[in-house]
């Protein structure tokens, strides 16, 4: 594979959905930058990560093969007032799992005095970033989750849902509004021993921000490889069993404020059980005020029956859709044994839980109904009036 500068390296695709990564940024001339972008919901929504005090070293990058494809491999060199140290960057395509970019140091007076690896995030304002991390509460109500994805950072839009046209035809699929998951990172050494990091992220900076724990480093057999991997997913990382009851979105973000004429045709929602085949009824609520109670039903539950672990499964609304204009709306959800609720914890997503398997018309209000900043994978589909209303965002342009 031949790197041409500027030009897509990698390209991922989802439902409905393409994310592209780019690596590079054009301005290192004939030297690859440790630059990485990425578009998606159709290129509306891109952004930019460029590790900080990083430049490409006089070797040309390389490509080698992996399991998943190719890898391109570059040297560079970190400079500060102390020292110049030398590192070697990876970045290549996982598949399912992501998209990784390594650093790999030789010996430990190559690791950054700081023990911080920083990149400059450029994001546009329309993505907010959310971090991961189990409360008591969570585990007690069965919440489980990956270590990878504890200390993780979920990164949201402020749209959701599949937008189309009059025809049905999709103008731009937000989904659940997830624009991708930085994971927490991991270091791995020369003899496989392993150690995880702190993972942080400074809003007023525009900065992510890897700390290593140097007492390991100082101690570990080189060379040692840092390996954070972005993830493309629209699911959530953290996983809830369907015994919790019935699910509804209610936040500000994850709800549909409609114009009258505007339709739903389906909803969408995914499994994150593992085992068989489950079974889920879906519907869509009025939503009063953010983060309040729903109230009346949309129209009655539609159920899917076949959908296999690991997926998304849909219903389609051939009647009954019809929402009313300046009124908000929230898709719900319940499922068998065999389905499991994703999500990811947002402080501005909302969703309220009754604890028992039934959408009824009006939302089932009990004394065991309970709010959480929690984004579900369940999102609507929306056929828009014939106004000539369509989204449209300008990208970041770094």
């Amino acid at each position: 594979m031949r790197r041409e500068t500027d030009h897509p390296i990698f390209t991922k695709k989802r439902i409905n959905q393409r994310a592209d990564v780019f690596v590079g940024n054009g301005r290192g001339g004939p030297r690859i930058t440790p630059t990485l972008r990425a578009t998606r919901f159709g290129g509306r929504v891109r952004a930019t990560l460029e590790a900080i005090g990083v430049q490409a070293d006089v070797a040309e990058e390389r490509t080698k093969p992996s399991i998943h494809g190719s890898l391109l491999e570059a040297e560079m060199i970190r400079t500060d007032k102390e020292r110049s140290r030398s590192e070697l960057h990876r970045w290549y395509d996982k598949g399912d799992e992501g998209f990784e970019w390594e650093i790999e140091w030789d010996s430990f007076a190559s690791v950054p005095i700081s023990g911080k690896v920083e990149y400059s995030a450029r994001f546009p304002t329309s993505l907010s970033w959310h971090r991961q991390e189990l409360t008591q509460q969570d585990i007690d109500e069965g919440c489980s989750c990956p270590e990878n994805v504890q200390g993780s950072y979920a990164i949201y839009h402020n749209k959701s849902g599949n937008i189309c046209d009059m025809n049905g035809d999709s103008i731009v699929n937000y989904e659940t509004g997830k624009w991708g998951h930085v994971y927490r990172p991991e270091l791995i050494a020369a003899n496989g021993e392993r150690a995880w990091c702190h993972l942080w992220y400074d809003p007023e900076r525009l900065v992510m921000g890897v700390t290593l724990p140097m007492e390991w480093m100082r101690e570990a057999v080189y060379p040692v490889i840092l390996d954070p991997t972005f993830g493309y997913t629209s699911a959530g990382s953290i996983n809830l069993g369907a015994s919790t009851g019935s699910q509804c979105q209610n936040g500000s973000l994850g709800t549909y404020v409609a114009t009258s004429g505007d339709t739903v045709t389906g909803v969408s929602v995914y499994n994150n059980g593992t085992t068989g085949t489950a079974s889920f009824s879906l519907s869509v609520y009025e939503i009063p005020t953010v983060s309040s109670t729903p109230t009346n039903r949309l129209f009655s539950p539609l159920t899917n029956s076949s959908v296999t672990a690991k997926t998304w499964g849909s219903v389609t609304v051939s009647s009954g859709g019809g929402m009313s204009g300046s009124t908000r709306y929230g898709a719900a959800t319940y499922g068998n044994s065999n389905f499991a609720y994703a999500y990811d914890a947002l402080t501005s997503y909302a969703k309220v839980r009754a604890r028992f398997d039934t959408l009824d018309d009006p939302w089932p209000t009990n004394s065991n109904s309970q709010a959480s900043n929690s984004a579900m994978s369940l999102y609507a589909t929306y056929s828009l009036a014939p106004t000539g209303r369509v989204p449209f965002e300008y990208f970041y342009d770094d």
